[in-house]
C-alpha cells in the first residue's frame, strides 16, 4: 500500500481528538509499556503502526502496519486475556494521545485494521470483565511506576480508569499487607460491595498453607491448610476468582469461625502469573460479576505492592498425568519471573507442543481448543482449522465431559474415554493458571483391548437427509463468502490509488464496517440452519449459573459504558441440564445483548434463574420500551423489528432473539416474551433438568 498521511484510525472508530499531548518520543516509551505489560493471550492480536518504530521491543507475532497507515502513532492489542489501544492525533509537531480500554471499541479498531490490511484476525468472546479489570489494574501501576507523568496528563491519558489510577498511586508507597488493606479506597470500595470482613495472607512454598497477615472487621485467624479438592484449591491452580458459601466448600482448614455464616469470596494475587497470595473476603451474600471484576482489580494492584508474597511457589504435578504432562506442569511452576518481553506461559506451550510426541491439548477457560501436539491431532483425526473452535464442535468432543468438570471446579481423575475412531484411551487433565487446561490421552494399545467387530455398510448406502443439509451449508458458506473476502480486497486497495483526507477515510470505515456486519449477518443465517439441523449428540452436563456469570461478565464494560446497573439473583445449588455449551452460551448472551440494547441509559437489567418442579427458569427483564401484544407474538420471527423500538434507532441484524429460539427449543425448552408498552419486556424460557431428562 502506498503512503496515506491522512490515514486516522481513531476516525474510522468515530474517535475525536482526546488524551494528553505527548512527544513522539514519550508515544514510543508508552508503547513499550504496553507491549512489555501484554497478557498471555496465544491468539490476542497486535497492530503496530503510524510513525511508531519501536525497534528490538516490537514482538514476534505483531502485525507491523507502518507503511500506508498514516502519520499518527497507533497500537492496538486485542485478546480475552487483556485489550487496549493506544490512539493518537497529530497536533503541533506533537500528539494527542489516548489509552483506549473498552474491550468493544478495542476489537473493533483490530476487525477494521484487519480488514484494511488483509491480515488474519478473529475473536470469538470479548475478554472477561474480571481478567480486564486486573490488566488494567497492573496497566495504571505500571503508568504511575515507569513514565514520568503529571497527575493531570495521566488522567487525561486513561479517562474512563481514574478510579485505578487513584488506587494505584495510594497503594504505590504502601507495602505491608496491613498497610495495603487499610487504605481507605479499598475500605470505601468494600463498603460499597457489602464486605464485613477481609484477609490478606500469602501461601507457603508448596501452597499447602494459607498464612494470614492482615484483616479487616475481625481478627487474624491461624494459618489456615488447603485442602485437595476445594474451592480455594481451585483458585490457585486456575488464578481466578472462586465463591464458597460455606466453610467446607471452601477447602481451607480453620477458616470457619472467622467465616461465619458469610459467603467466602478468594481473589488470587498474581504475581509474574503465579499465585503467590490470597485476598480473602466475608459477604452476606455472594458478589456479582461486576464486584468481582472489581475485587480482582484490586487484587492486582495489591500484588504488585505486597512485599510479603514469596517470589516463587513449588511446582505441581498431576498424579494421573503422563511424564510429559508432569514435565508440563513442572515448566509452567518454574517459569523464570524475569521475562517479561510478552514471552508469556500461554505462547511458551504452544510453542513447546510442536516438539512433544504424547497427545497433548491445550484447552482455555472459554471451552475452545488453543493447541495441540501432532500425535493428538492423529488420534483425534483433526487438522489446524480446530485452533480455536469450542471443544464440543470439534473432532475433540471425546474430552467434554472432563472439561465440564474442571469447569464446575470438580476434582478431575484420569478417566477412560472412546476416542472418535472407536479406540479406548486413557485421558487426564492438568489445570494451569490463566483459565487453561492440559489434556493429555494415552491409548490401549491393541493388546489391551480386543479388536471390535467390523460390519460393512451397504454397497448402495443411501445418504440421510441431515447429512444432505449440512453438505448444502457447508457449500453455501463458501459460495457467499468468497464476495464478501473480494470486497474486502477491493477496500484495501483504495489507498493505494492516493492519498486520503479524513472524509475518505471516515468513508472507507463506514464500508468495512457494512461489510463485518454483512459477514456477521451471513454468519448468523448459517448458525441458524446448522442448529435446527443438529441433534442432541455431544451434549454434556452444564451448570446453567456458570454460563449465566459468564455470559454477564463479558458485557461488563458496556453495561458500564452506558451506566446501566445489572442485577444477578441466581438460586444456590441450581440442577445441572444436559446441553451444548456454545449453543445455550450464545442464547443467553443474545437475551442479555438484547436488554442492553433497549434499556436507556442508567437502566436496571435483572437476570434471575431458578428451579420450578423439573424444569430451569431463566429470566432476563429490561427496562425498554416494552411491546404491544400483536409484536410479541412475532418478537423471535427472523428480521422482525418493532415499530415500538423504531424511534431508538437500535444497530442489529435481527436475528439474535430467532437464535436463542431455535437453541431453547433444540434443548427440549421453551421461551416466550412479556411485557407492555412503556413498562419494559421480560424475556422468560425453561430447560429440562438432568433429572427429568433421564426420569
Amino acid at each position: 500500500m502506498s503512503s496515506a498521511e491522512n490515514f486516522s484510525l481513531p476516525a474510522l472508530l468515530g474517535l475525536g481528538p482526546k488524551g494528553c499531548l505527548l512527544e513522539l518520543d514519550q508515544v514510543r516509551d508508552l508503547a513499550v509499556m504496553l507491549m512489555r505489560s501484554r497478557p498471555p493471550d496465544m491468539r490476542a492480536g497486535c497492530f503496530i503502526g503510524g510513525r511508531l518504530s519501536v525497534g528490538k521491543h516490537t514482538p514476534t507475532d505483531a502485525i507491523v502496519l507502518a507503511e500506508g497507515f498514516g502519520s499518527a502513532p497507533f497500537l492496538v492489542i486485542a485478546g480475552q486475556q487483556g485489550a487496549s489501544a493506544l490512539l493518537t492525533w497529530a497536533e503541533s509537531g506533537h500528539y494527542r494521545t489516548q489509552i483506549i480500554t473498552d474491550p468493544e471499541y478495542v476489537d473493533r479498531a483490530a476487525l477494521v485494521l484487519a480488514q484494511l490490511s488483509d491480515h488474519e484476525y478473529s475473536m470469538r468472546d470479548l475478554v472477561e470483565a474480571e481478567v480486564q479489570r486486573a490488566y488494567v489494574a497492573r496497566l495504571a501501576a505500571t503508568l504511575i511506576g515507569e513514565l514520568q507523568l503529571t497527575e493531570t496528563d495521566r488522567h487525561a491519558l486513561m479517562p474512563n480508569e481514574s478510579r485505578w489510577l487513584h488506587l494505584a498511586v495510594a497503594m504505590a508507597n504502601r507495602s505491608g499487607a496491613e498497610a495495603l488493606l487499610s487504605i481507605q479506597e479499598v475500605r470505601q470500595l468494600f463498603q460499597e460491595m457489602g464486605i464485613q470482613r477481609a484477609i490478606l495472607g500469602h501461601l507457603d512454598g508448596d501452597q499447602h498453607q494459607f498464612i494470614p497477615l492482615a484483616s479487616e472487621g475481625g481478627p487474624i485467624p491461624a494459618p489456615c491448610t488447603v485442602q485437595t479438592p476445594g474451592m480455594i484449591a481451585n483458585v490457585i491452580h486456575r488464578g481466578r476468582v472462586g465463591t464458597a458459601t460455606s466453610a467446607p466448600h471452601s477447602g481451607l482448614q480453620g477458616i470457619a469461625s472467622w467465616m461465619g455464616n458469610n459467603v467466602l469470596t478468594a481473589v488470587p494475587l498474581l504475581r509474574n502469573e503465579r499465585v503467590g497470595g490470597l485476598l480473602l473476603v466475608a459477604s452476606p451474600r455472594p458478589i456479582p460479576t461486576p464486584g468481582q471484576a472489581l475485587l480482582s482489580g484490586i487484587a492486582s494492584l495489591i500484588a504488585l505492592n505486597m512485599s510479603e508474597i514469596a517470589s516463587s511457589t513449588a511446582s505441581r504435578s498431576n498424579e494421573n498425568g503422563s511424564k510429559t504432562a508432569r514435565t508440563l506442569a513442572t515448566a509452567t511452576a518454574n517459569r523464570s519471573t524475569s521475562t517479561r518481553d510478552g514471552s508469556h506461559i500461554v505462547r511458551e506451550l504452544g510453542s513447546l507442543l510442536t516438539h512433544l510426541d504424547d497427545a497433548i491439548m491445550l484447552v482455555d477457560g472459554r471451552g475452545q481448543v488453543t493447541d495441540y501436539t501432532p500425535a493428538m491431532a492423529e488420534l483425534l483425526g483433526i487438522d489446524h482449522n480446530t485452533k480455536g473452535q469450542p471443544l464440543i464442535a470439534s473432532g475433540a468432543a471425546c474430552l467434554s465431559s472432563l472439561l465440564a468438570e474442571a469447569l464446575m471446579e470438580d476434582a478431575v481423575e484420569a478417566q477412560e474415554i472412546e476416542l472418535p475412531n472407536g479406540r479406548q484411551a486413557s485421558a487426564s487433565v492438568i489445570g494451569f493458571s490463566q483459565g487453561l487446561w492440559a489434556f493429555v490421552l494415552r491409548p490401549q494399545s491393541k493388546a489391551e483391548r480386543p479388536e471390535p467387530v467390523v460390519v460393512a455398510a451397504p454397497a448402495a448406502a443411501i445418504v440421510p437427509e441431515s447429512e444432505r443439509n449440512e453438505s448444502f451449508l457447508a457449500n453455501f458458506s463458501n459460495i457467499i463468502r468468497v464476495p464478501l473476502r473480494e470486497l474486502r480486497e477491493l477496500i484495501t486497495r483504495v489507498p493505494a490509488a492516493g492519498e486520503l483526507n479524513e472524509q475518505q477515510s471516515r468513508l472507507i470505515g463506514q464500508v468495512v464496517r457494512l461489510n463485518s456486519e454483512l459477514t456477521m449477518l451471513v454468519n448468523d443465517l448459517l448458525s441458524l440452519g446448522q442448529i435446527r439441523l443438529q441433534t442432541g449428540d455431544n451434549r454434556v452436563m452444564l451448570r446453567l449459573d456458570l454460563l449465566i456469570e459468564a455470559a454477564v461478565g463479558t458485557q461488563y464494560a458496556e453495561f458500564g459504558r452506558r451506566g446501566q446497573e445489572v442485577e444477578t439473583d441466581i438460586q444456590a445449588k441450581l440442577p445441572r441440564v444436559y446441553g451444548s455449551e456454545e449453543g445455550l452460551g450464545r442464547a443467553i448472551s443474545a437475551l442479555i445483548d438484547n436488554a442492553i440494547k433497549y434499556s436507556p441509559s442508567g437502566a436496571h437489567i435483572r437476570v434471575s434463574a431458578k428451579q420450578e418442579g423439573k424444569m430451569v427458569i431463566v429470566q432476563i427483564k429490561d427496562s425498554g420500551p416494552g411491546l404491544r401484544p400483536d409484536e410479541l407474538a412475532q418478537i423471535f420471527d427472523p428480521f422482525y423489528r418493532a415499530a415500538t423500538t423504531e424511534h431508538m434507532g437500535v444497530s442489529g441484524r435481527g436475528l439474535g432473539l430467532t437464535i436463542a429460539k431455535a437453541v431453547i427449543e433444540q434443548h427440549d425448552g421453551s421461551i416466550w416474551a412479556e411485557g407492555e408498552p412503556e413498562q419494559g419486556c421480560t424475556f422468560t424460557f425453561q430447560l429440562p433438568t438432568i433429572e427429568s431428562s433421564t426420569g
